[in-house]
């Protein structure tokens, strides 16, 4: 099989003991090595970054060749997904002001309580 990115959505009710599918194809394409963190209590999920497959380059048959099965772009864009509209609703919130990237880390953290709470986010790599 040659190699490809996928970029389907998969939602699990119950801890992953059972699957359902919610998107085949996410606007954000098919990726890999992109960071992805739960926030505003896992309301949420941010996706950002990571190596884009080109459109296209699955199909190609020639390892290695222009556009071939390995074509990609790295990526600094930024997605937002609000969890109670449903985990196909993506928006685009723009590009990142750092360097397109791939396998970094995502870390969201949560500081004070009550009204006074604060949530940031950490990229790493």
């Amino acid at each position: 099989l040659p190699y490809g990115r996928l970029g389907d959505v998969w939602r699990s009710q119950d801890l992953g003991a059972s699957w359902s599918m919610v998107s085949q194809a996410a606007p954000w394409g098919q990726r890999a090595f992109f960071g992805a963190a739960a926030i505003s209590g896992g309301r949420g999920v941010l996706l950002m970054g990571g190596v884009r497959q080109l459109a296209g380059a699955a199909e190609e048959v020639a390892v290695g060749a222009p556009g071939g099965p390995l074509a990609r772009e790295y990526m600094n864009d930024v997605w937002w997904v609000d969890l109670s509209e449903g985990a196909s609703s993506w928006k685009l919130l723009g590009a990142a002001p750092w360097e397109p990237r791939a396998g970094l880390q995502l870390v969201a953290r949560r500081r004070g309580g009550g009204a006074g709470e604060e949530e940031g986010l950490l990229v790493l790599g």
